[in-house]
C-alpha cells in the first residue's frame, strides 16, 4: 500500500489526495472484494502508537475513521495474548475484510505485513532490517529527554549512564533482550553520544 491509500482507509480527513477508502474496491480490488467494506483495526487511540500514526501518514489530518475498531492492552498486561497488538491480530487473522496497523513485535501465522512506500517511492517490506536502516516508511525512534538547562553540563552520573544507553554493549543488550526493540544505527548513536561532551 501507499501512505496515501493507509489515509484513505485509517483516516476521516484522507489528506493525501484520495478519498476516504471504505471498500476494498476503493484501494483498487474488483469482483466481489470490489463492494467488500474495509474493517480497519488499530492500538487504542490512546497508545502514543496512535499518535504517532497519524503524524506519520494523516499529512496535518487528526480524525481517525469512525469504523476503527480499537484494541488496548488487558489491565496488567505484560504482553503476549493480553497485549492489545496480539489480540488485533488474533482478530484480524478471522476477519479476510480486516486490516490492522501494528508492529514487528506481534505475529500470527494467517496474517501478512505489507510493503509501504512514500510518494515516488519503492515499496518496502516491515523487514527488522529495513526498521533498523530507516528504510521502512513507518520507522520510529524512541526519545530520550533531559532536563538540563542550555549551556550546562549534564550532570556526571547521568552523562556515564547515557554513554552506556549508547555504547554498543548496551545496543547489542537491545538486540538481544529489547522485547521487540531493535538498537539506534551505530553513527547515530556515535553522533548523540558525541553531544554529551
Amino acid at each position: 500500500l501507499t501512505l496515501a491509500q493507509l489515509d484513505a482507509v485509517f483516516s476521516a480527513d484522507a489528506r493525501r489526495g484520495l478519498p476516504p477508502a471504505r471498500t476494498w474496491g476503493a484501494l483498487g480490488l474488483a469482483g466481489e472484494w470490489g463492494a467488500r467494506p474495509v474493517h480497519p483495526y488499530g492500538f487504542a487511540l490512546a497508545r502514543g502508537f496512535a499518535d504517532y500514526f497519524a503524524e506519520a501518514v494523516f499529512n496535518g489530518g487528526r480524525k481517525w475513521n469512525p469504523e476503527l475498531r480499537e484494541f488496548a492492552d488487558d489491565p496488567g498486561s505484560k504482553g503476549g495474548a493480553t497485549d492489545g497488538g496480539q489480540k488485533m491480530l488474533n482478530a484480524l487473522a478471522l476477519d479476510p475484510a480486516g486490516i490492522a496497523i501494528s508492529g514487528l513485535l506481534y505475529h500470527h501465522p494467517d496474517v501478512k505485513p505489507l510493503a509501504l512506500a512514500v510518494p515516488g517511492g519503492p515499496f518496502v517490506a516491515p523487514t527488522k532490517e529495513n526498521v533498523l536502516n530507516h528504510t521502512y516508511p513507518l520507522t520510529r525512534i524512541i526519545t530520550l529527554y533531559l532536563d538540563c538547562p542550555p549551556g550546562r553540563a549534564v550532570a556526571p552520573h547521568v552523562r556515564e549512564f547515557l554513554r552506556y544507553v549508547l555504547s554498543r554493549e548496551a545496543q547489542q543488550a537491545v538486540l538481544d533482550h529489547g522485547g521487540g526493540y531493535l538498537p539506534l544505527l551505530r553513527t547515530f548513536a556515535e553522533r548523540e553520544a558525541r553531544k554529551l561532551d
